[in-house]
């Protein structure tokens, strides 16, 4: 696993290219640190297999991360951008913001002196709204994995009856 630490873009004539810092978790994350482009970390549609599975992987964490840098906003250390959630409007996600909220986890354990601090209508239901979300985002994640497992374990058994077909002698029915 790695955390994303920064991003800074770089100007070569008319040409920008954005690059992206990132660090192992645990012991490594003081020691290796190592700048990409962000260009060569987004996945496509046509890989395929295990390098498409980790590349998208790598992309889940950089890409919110990326996205909310690119609009100007801060980038969560850890959780959901309030960018990422259509819950409340670009100046209420401000204000959030302000205060020490940055992501849509804090939003849903806000306490209730928090919650009387905000000053825009709904302000009591930001919390339930905030945990529904995550729940939902929880769910599809694993309606998602589900499917991929179901893809690969249709391969694999295409594979197995392929290979239980293999040349050879045939069979004593097929032979008659």
């Amino acid at each position: 696993m790695f955390v994303v630490i920064d991003f800074k873009t770089e100007y070569k004539g008319s040409k920008s290219v954005d690059w992206v810092l990132v660090a192992p978790t645990g012991e490594a994350f003081e020691r290796s640190r190592t700048w990409y482009p962000v260009s060569t970390l987004e996945p496509s549609d046509k890989m395929e297999g295990q390098m498409g599975e980790i590349m998208r992987s790598r992309w889940d964490v950089i890409g919110p991360a990326y996205e909310a840098w690119k609009k100007g906003e801060e980038v969560p250390e850890d959780g959901t951008a309030l960018g990422a959630w259509a819950g409340i409007s670009v100046d209420q996600a401000k204000f959030l913001k302000s205060v020490g909220i940055v992501t849509v986890e804090a939003v849903a354990e806000m306490s209730d002196s928090t919650i009387e601090t905000i000053p825009f209508p709904g302000r009591r239901e930001l919390p339930k709204m905030a945990r529904a979300f995550l729940k939902s985002k929880g769910q599809t994640d694993l309606a998602e994995e589900n499917a991929k497992l179901h893809e690969r374990m249709a391969a694999m058994e295409a594979m197995l009856a392929e290979k239980k077909r293999s040349p050879g002698r045939p069979r004593k029915n097929e032979a008659a």
